[in-house]
């Protein structure tokens, strides 16, 4: 073997481990970036036909619950937590003070019935005394009328010396008489229709004092029922500062009735992903308590303007310096079929399938 080729086999053996470990080396590496190319692809697609944002919460109807009387609370029906249907009785106010208001303006309403009851009978009484006045008022007309023609004719009988003049002094005597009775009976008419005028203006007051009366029972009777507090909506019971023996005011909170049916998805996504982002397209939700459960959703509506726009004090972009900031719109989303555990304030991740 001469120098040469001990040279090369030297060299041959130097580099055939070389070759092994670049072969190695090589093969990790396209396997790595297979690897990688299998596990990026379908997330790379999936981005490529769906608009995701992990700004995005649970929202549903919470419903305030709250006296509309006030007082000491008596008794508690329900526990924290727990689910209610429409019209369950949720706790009860003391009824004494609001079964005595009602019991006090029961009385006041059958003092105004009495009253009128009373003024019927007065009037029914009046209206006798008017229709006697009224006859006796005809009667004394008709005395009076026959009573003149009588004085007329006398008058003309002793013109001609017919009859005595004392004679006629008596008949004129006579009609003047009837003449006085007619005028009484004629006041007596008038006295009995006034006092008649006045029963029924004091009808009227009665009438209305006992439609007040009414009134008042109605609105302590309300009162009273309004002392039972019942559950307006199906729901669950949310917060709850209800406690045996609390004093409560009308309109305070305290209980906030969740729904635990109608639910929905506040996603603040991007202005710049709003571009493909459309009604009713269909909504992936992943849901971070329970990254296994398959949530289903369409969008509903886009809200018209940004979260800023509508806070309560919105950025003067007018001023000063300014920076562009992305802004965020809240889109709508809503849950297909039962919305499981899912209850409000919930984080969640939606993403829209936009292709």
């Amino acid at each position: 073997m001469n120098a040469k080729e001990y040279s090369e086999r030297l060299e041959k053996q130097v580099m055939k481990p070389v070759k092994k470990k670049k072969l190695i080396l090589y093969t990790a590496i396209t396997l790595i970036a297979a690897m990688l190319l299998i596990h990026y692809t379908p997330k790379i697609v999936y981005a490529m036909h769906h608009e995701t944002t992990d700004n995005a919460f649970v929202k549903g109807d919470m419903v305030p619950v709250s006296p509309q009387v006030k007082g000491r609370i008596a008794k508690v029906y329900i526990e924290d937590n727990m689910q209610v249907k429409a019209g369950d009785i949720l706790f009860e106010i003391e009824k004494d003070d609001y079964e005595i208001a009602l019991a006090k303006s029961r009385e006041e309403l059958s003092a105004a019935e009495a009253q009128i009851a009373a003024i019927e009978a007065s009037a029914a009484q009046t209206e006798q005394s008017v229709k006697q006045a009224q006859s006796l008022l005809a009667k004394a007309q008709t005395e009076k009328n026959f009573a003149d023609r009588e004085q007329q004719r006398y008058a003309r009988l002793v013109s001609e010396n017919l009859v005595s003049k004392s004679l006629y002094d008596s008949v004129k005597a006579k009609a003047d008489e009837t003449s006085s009775q007619a005028a009484a009976s004629e006041a007596s008419v008038k006295m009995a229709s006034a006092s008649l005028s006045t029963i029924e203006a004091n009808r009227k007051a009665a009438e209305y004092k006992a439609a007040s009366a009414q009134q008042a029972v109605k609105a302590a009777q309300l009162d009273l029922e309004r002392t039972v507090i019942r559950a307006p909506r199906s729901g669950r019971i949310g917060q709850n500062n209800v406690k045996a023996g609390r004093f409560v005011q009308p309109g305070q909170t305290v209980i906030s009735l969740v729904s635990s049916e109608k639910l929905w998805i506040e996603a603040n996504f991007k202005e710049t992903q709003l571009n493909h982002i459309r009604v009713g397209q269909s909504v992936e939700i992943k849901a971070d308590a329970f990254p296994d459960m398959k949530i289903n959703g369409h969008v509903d509506s886009i809200q018209p303007g940004t979260g800023s726009a509508f806070s309560l004090l919105p950025a003067e972009n007018a001023t000063g310096n300014f920076v562009k900031v992305v802004q965020r719109v809240p889109v709508k989303i809503l849950i297909d079929g039962n919305p499981g555990l899912l209850v409000p304030g919930m984080s969640v991740e939606p993403s829209v399938k936009i292709k």
